[in-house]
């Protein structure tokens, strides 16, 4: 039997972690997780708009006409504005990645964190529902994280912020072996509206896994493709990858591109295998193949010898 290790591991790390959902790709977490988070280049972005609202003003004077300066004053204003969002977006996301960051490993740390966030933003926020939803998950706390990210209004975020929401949901979904709700999640993604790289194949993982187990192997194999898990430029994707490749390759009957999937996997870290075995609706050849490498290893092992002491 696969160890309760490698099971919690799967739990608290299957979802693109967290606030962004991939906090592996955009989440609040990350710059500030690293503790190099460097704010927008202000002075830059102040030229830029600066310089095109400068542009539009002198053709709207030239042309004769109060149409024109009408215009240029809608697009002026929707510039500021704009301006404004973008400067409280980037401050809760500082936020957001400082409350990440001061966790801790400990799990009241995380707990003080979760209640922090509460009493700091709104319900509705979907930034802080996945730095809510990633502290809950690596609690285990897997239904709570559930509930936290299905009480955003979807309907009311950006797509990109929305598809983050979606994936992480999806995610846990997998997790449970609850493909059905998964893929009615990734079916919703918008690809192009995701301009971060790392983004993008966060999603097209998650989509791929949930397509692969619902009867699209193809649709899956062609979008999962586009993205090397070996790329440096998707470090850290890698896992995430090679989990959707797995799922992909044996539902194209490719076992040995399974077999080659879970063997770059265990390379990284044996106990991954328990998102494959004892899990609920993993492909049987899937999970045989993830045993027997659990086995060679002697990570099942090593397990039960801890278990008996």
């Amino acid at each position: 039997m696969v160890s309760k290790k490698a099971k919690k591991g799967v739990a608290a790390g299957a979802a693109p972690t967290a606030a962004g959902a991939a906090p592996t790709a955009a989440g609040p977490g990350d710059q500030g997780a690293k503790g190099t988070s460097v704010g927008p280049d202000w002075k830059a972005i102040l030229l830029r708009v600066g310089g095109v609202a400068a542009i539009v003003w002198v053709v709207a004077l030239v042309i004769p006409g109060w149409i024109p300066k009408a215009v240029a004053g809608v697009l002026t204003a929707a510039a500021v504005g704009g301006l404004l969002w973008f400067n409280r977006y980037m401050a809760r996301t500082k936020a957001l990645g400082a409350i990440l960051q001061n966790a801790g490993v400990a799990g009241a740390d995380k707990e003080a964190a979760i209640r922090q966030i509460q009493s700091q933003f709104g319900t509705g926020d979907a930034q802080a529902a996945m730095a809510k939803a990633q502290l809950e998950l690596q609690l285990n706390q897997v239904d709570n994280a559930l509930a936290t990210l299905s009480g955003v209004d979807l309907s009311r975020q950006m797509v990109p912020i929305a598809d983050q929401v979606r994936a992480m949901r999806a995610t846990i979904h997998l997790s449970r072996g609850e493909v059905k709700d998964a893929r009615a999640l990734v079916d919703a993604f918008d690809f192009g509206k995701q301009q971060d790289t790392k983004t993008r194949a966060m999603l097209v993982a998650v989509a791929a896994e949930a397509w692969a187990r619902t009867g699209q192997a193809q649709k899956a194999s062609d979008q999962l493709s586009l993205f090397d898990p070996e790329d440096a430029e998707y470090k850290e994707l890698r896992v995430q990858l090679l989990r959707a490749r797995a799922h992909v390759c044996v539902y194209r009957d490719d076992v040995r591109g399974a077999q080659h999937a879970l063997n770059a996997l265990a390379e990284t870290n044996p106990f991954l295998m328990g998102m494959f075995a004892g899990q609920r609706h993993v492909h049987p050849i899937l999970e045989r193949e993830a045993r027997k490498i659990a086995e060679r290893s002697g990570a099942v092992k090593r397990q039960s010898k801890h278990m008996r002491r």
